[in-house]
């Protein structure tokens, strides 16, 4: 257990790379609904681990989703979780990440090429999911505009509903609640 900064117990967990392959932790959901917060906390918790923030791997100015920038954004998450992946005192790489817009097929070209690599992983996805007021709520304290909220549940919020992936409704958690009952899921669906 650790104490957060939120001043809640959050429980410290550790995943022997001998008893299990590595895992690649992909943490999807809306704009705003607190994912890179989450991550960051998760992150924490979990020994043995590393986050690759989708945000840092893309911040130009301005970003364009030109093929360049894409091509960039790409090369940039790939190198980031095939480095870690490789790591010997990695066991888990914690990737958040949204699908709306183009982001979808940079996702899957990343998958394809950490496949190539002949590097041993499972992926772990996890959908976080939360009421509408509550995403709204929460993109607003991040400190997003209503512009940007709105385009980002426009082009998020039911695109999630086609991927058959394990969900946890944040909606009433805290981030310390959600990181626990991340790492249980983690546990009880990727660890046999």
């Amino acid at each position: 257990m650790y104490l957060s900064k939120r001043g809640t117990c959050v429980k410290q967990y550790c995943w022997s790379v001998c008893d299990c392959m590595k895992k690649l932790i992909f943490i999807c959901g809306a704009s705003g609904i607190g994912k890179s917060t989450i991550c960051v906390n998760l992150n924490k918790a979990l020994s043995y681990s590393a986050l690759v923030d989708s945000d840092h791997c893309r911040m130009m100015n301005p970003f364009t989703f030109s093929d360049e920038q894409k091509s960039i954004v790409e090369d940039n998450m790939t190198t980031m979780l095939s480095n870690y992946l490789k790591c010997s005192t990695i066991e888990s790489v914690i990737f958040h990440y949204g699908f709306h817009g183009p982001r979808k097929q940079i996702f899957d070209n990343i998958i394809s090429r950490l496949s190539g690599l002949n590097i041993q992983f499972q992926i772990a996805p996890i959908i976080l999911e939360c009421e509408l007021e509550e995403n709204i709520r929460r993109a607003r304290k991040d400190g997003r505009d209503e512009n940007r909220i709105k385009y980002g549940l426009e082009n998020s919020r039911e695109l999630y509903s086609q991927y058959d992936y394990p969900r946890l409704d944040i909606t009433k958690l805290s981030v310390d609640e959600a990181t626990n009952k991340l790492i249980n899921m983690i546990d009880e669906l990727y660890n046999h």
